[in-house]
C-alpha cells in the first residue's frame, strides 16, 4: 500500500514539475515577444502576434499597434505596342527621339536621331549629355539639325557621341535646348532612360 501511495505521489510531483517548466517557458516566450521591437508587418508576424485574414492581411501587437502587409505592385502586362518616341520636356515642349528609345541598351558611339522644334536649337544645334545612374556626366556633345532651324516646326536632328561605359548599368540621355543667353527661363531638357552594355 505504501509503495502504491509513493508511486502516486511521485507521479503527481513529476506532473506538477512539468506544468511549472512549461509555464515558465511560455512566460519567457511572452517576455521575449514583449522585448522585440516591431516596426512592420513581417516583424510582427515573426514575433508571434496574431494575423488577421483581411485583404491585405494585418498583424496586431499586444499594445494595439497594427501593421498592414505590403503587397508588391503587379508587373505591367506585356504589350505589343512600340515604345513612344515622343517625350515632353520640362517646359512641356514635345520632342521626338527615334533612337535610342526609352530603356534601350546603348554602346559607344551612341547614335541619336529624332526631331525637335527648330526653336530648340541655336544655329542649328543643341546640347546632349550622357549621365550615369548617379547623375554624373560621362560624355557630352551636340546634335545638328538637318534643315531650316529658324522655325517652330519639327526639324530632324542627328548626333553621335563617344563615351566610356560607366560602372552603373543604367543612365540618362539628356537633350538640352540651346540657351545662348544662359537665362534660366530659356533652359529646357528632355530626359530619356537608357541602359549600358
Amino acid at each position: 500500500m505504501n509503495k502504491r501511495r509513493i508511486s502516486i505521489i511521485g507521479a503527481v510531483v513529476v506532473l506538477i514539475a512539468a506544468v511549472v517548466v512549461v509555464g515558465l517557458a511560455i512566460k519567457k516566450d511572452r517576455e521575449y515577444v514583449d522585448l522585440v521591437q516591431v516596426t512592420n508587418f513581417d516583424e510582427c508576424v515573426k514575433a508571434g502576434y496574431d494575423v488577421m485574414e483581411s485583404d491585405p492581411r494585418q498583424c496586431r501587437t499586444k499594445d494595439g499597434q497594427t501593421f498592414t502587409e505590403e503587397k508588391p505592385e503587379p508587373s505591367p502586362e506585356p504589350t505589343d505596342e512600340a515604345p513612344s518616341t515622343e517625350h515632353a520636356s520640362e517646359q512641356g515642349v514635345v520632342v521626338s527621339v527615334d533612337s535610342p528609345l526609352e530603356g534601350d541598351t546603348v554602346s559607344s558611339p551612341l547614335q541619336i536621331t529624332g526631331s525637335v522644334p527648330g526653336s530648340w536649337s541655336f544655329e542649328a544645334s543643341f546640347g546632349i549629355e550622357i549621365l550615369d545612374e548617379n547623375g554624373t556626366k560621362i560624355a557630352d556633345g551636340f546634335a545638328t539639325l538637318e534643315g531650316d532651324w529658324m522655325t517652330e516646326d519639327m526639324v530632324p536632328f542627328s548626333a553621335s557621341i563617344d563615351f566610356d561605359a560607366p560602372p552603373t548599368d543604367t543612365g540618362t540621355l539628356v537633350l538640352q535646348k540651346a540657351n545662348p543667353s544662359d537665362e534660366g527661363s530659356g533652359a529646357d531638357e528632355v530626359h530619356i532612360a537608357i541602359r549600358f552594355k
